[in-house]
This record gives structure tokens, sequence and C-alpha cells, in this order.
């Protein structure tokens, strides 16, 4: 079974995160198809946009910390970065289409930067968004400081990234984080792909480029920051307690 579902129709191609059993969890596989799916609808002039959904009852629980690149001997934290999560957060920025995410439930970690990195976010109401790294002894990444700081300010932002508050889709509404709320957000993020898709594609390529020029022009600069931060705590003690107290179902002992 695929970890990643992808099918084109028309002017609209649907990306499903295909791991529930996983709470869809992306182990570094998962991910290269990823990026191998963004890499590839970019050559399809008739597409126009790409939604994304989770499968199940969850939109993404973020790193699977069962992939040995994350928590196996020599693990380089850095390095999955480098190579999984922050290539897809780039190419969704630069990719020539309008991306949107109907988030159906619940997004933990990275899952976060994958949801908001979309152009559109679509969320069904009380849908939570969990940082989570506080508790393995990380830093927030993936391009998660840049937009959370964006969206929220610096002290609401780091009080989330502490993992001292856990924020719904209503308070990412309120911070213009999220476009819109919907019981059904598959549905109503279908319906703007295809309202997008019937647009100037030249105009919308260049309204993209303008808009996320502007909102992702320190990007690079964070990711930059965060894989050099992960790289080091991913060799530290307390990052194998967290990662011992996940496994057990703990809290973890710093």
């Amino acid at each position: 079974m695929a970890s990643i579902n992808y099918r084109e129709e028309g002017c609209v191609g649907l990306v499903t995160l295909n791991r529930p059993e996983r709470r869809n969890a992306l182990d570094m596989p998962a991910l290269g198809e990823l990026l191998n799916i963004l890499k590839g609808a970019k050559k399809n002039r008739a597409l126009g946009a790409i939604v994304f959904q989770g499968e199940g009852e969850i939109f993404s629980s973020g790193q699977d910390l069962g992939d040995e690149t994350v928590a196996g001997p020599g693990a380089d934290l850095g390095l999955a970065l480098e190579r999984g999560w922050n290539p897809v957060v780039e190419e969704l920025g630069r990719l020539e289409k309008i991306t949107l995410a109907a988030v159906n439930g619940t997004v933990c970690g990275a899952a976060c930067s994958l949801a908001l990195s979309c152009d559109l976010v679509v969320a069904a109401p009380k849908v939570k968004f969990i940082g989570g790294f506080s508790q393995l002894g990380l830093v927030p990444d993936s391009g998660c400081t840049a937009l959370f700081i964006q969206g929220l300010g610096r002290h609401q932002a780091l009080e989330f990234f502490l993992g001292l508050r856990t924020l719904s889709a209503e308070d990412l509404h309120q911070a213009n984080l999220v476009n819109r709320l919907e019981e059904n957000p598959k549905k109503e993020a279908l319906a703007l792909a295809q309202r997008v898709g019937k647009l100037s594609q030249e105009a919308l390529v260049l309204t993209k480029k303008i808009v996320r020029h502007y909102a992702d022009r320190h990007m690079e600069e964070y990711l930059k920051r965060e894989t050099m931060a992960q790289r080091h705590l991913g060799t530290r003690p307390s990052y194998r307690e967290g990662l011992r107290a996940f496994r057990e179902k703990r809290s973890p002992v710093f």
C-alpha cells in the first residue's frame, strides 16, 4: 500500500497521506514519495491546484518516530530535515500551482508546517494543532518557527513551541493562518481548487510568486537555524529520554 496516494481530476490534483495505522506520520520514504509527486505535478500545465488531506480522522502526526533515520543509533536529525521535510516545504513555496490543505483532523509536529506551508488552508472546526517538539527535547522545525511567529507573533508562538498551549483551528483562523473553517474541509478545498483551476494560470503563478516572496523571505534562514539546532539536540540525552517517554506513553523526565 502506498504511503502517499495521488490522483488528478481535470485541473486538480489530490494528495492523500495514507498511513492511518501510523496516524499518517511520515517516514523518509513517504517524504520522498511526496516530493516526487510535487515535482511531477510541476510538469503538468493543465494542473492549477493541488489539495492535501489525511486518510481517516487525522491529518498527520508529523515525523514517524519509528523511522530509523531519526530513532536509530547515530541518528542525524539535521540530515532527516535536509533530505526529508525541508525539501517538501521549499517545494510547496516555489511550486507554480496553488496548494490547499484540507485539515480534517489533528495536526502534530512537522505536519503543522506541511499544512500551513500550503497557499490556502481549510480546517474542520475544533481541529487541534500540537507542537510536541518540547516533549522530545527538540526545537520546532520544518519551517514551523517562521510560520507561527509570522501569524501569532513572538510571544504566543513561544508559548505554543514550549508546549504550554495547544492551538485550535479557530485560534489559527483568528491569526490568519487558516483561511476557512468548514465541517467538510475536503469538499470546500476541492471546490476552491476547481475555481482556482479556471483562472489565468500565468496570472495565478505570478500572484503566488509575489505573495510568497514577501511571506517566505526569511524561510531559508529559519530552516537553516532549525536544522542546526535539531542536529545538535538529536545527539543529547534529553532526546533519547523524549523518545523513550513517547514509546512508553509517559511524560519525559529531563
